[in-house]
């Protein structure tokens, strides 16, 4: 198994139980890469956008990107959601953002982005889910 030194996920390997010494760790992802080119590991772990980025390399034959995936960590699945930061007092700027973001997710303009980029629906974080649920007493 490869991973990039530093990343969270190594933890998350550990976690689901795969031992350290079986996680190889790379300098940056080009590394990575090439280890698995070269059959020094056999396998990757990645964030959709790069596994996806690499498969359409059309150099790239012989691979492809695990699914249905599910991290499972101490019996739990994991949830990785994309979100943007806001300073506590840019409530305006973090509301604007979110309206944007709702209008362009009703009229489809999310949705043909991610198709475009070869995401499926599946990768796509859901717009039913709150900041608030998820991070629960430490929301601010």
């Amino acid at each position: 198994m490869g991973d990039i030194r530093g990343a969270a996920s190594v933890e998350y390997l550990a976690a689901a139980g795969i031992p350290k010494d079986r996680i190889l760790l790379f300098p940056d992802k080009t590394a990575a890469v090439g280890a698995l080119f070269a059959n020094r590991i056999d396998a990757l772990v990645y964030d959709t956008g790069t596994a996806l980025s690499i498969l359409k390399d059309p150099n790239v034959k012989g691979y492809e990107r695990a699914e249905p995936f599910k991290e499972i960590v101490k019996g739990q699945e994991m949830k990785h959601y994309t979100a943007f930061a806001f300073r506590q007092e840019d409530t305006d700027f973090r509301d604007a953002i979110n309206r944007g973001l709702a209008q362009r997710n009703a009229d489809g303009t999310v949705e043909k982005a991610f198709t475009k980029y070869s995401f499926t629906k599946q990768d796509a974080t859901p717009t039913n889910v709150t900041t608030k649920e998820l991070c629960g007493s430490n929301y601010h």
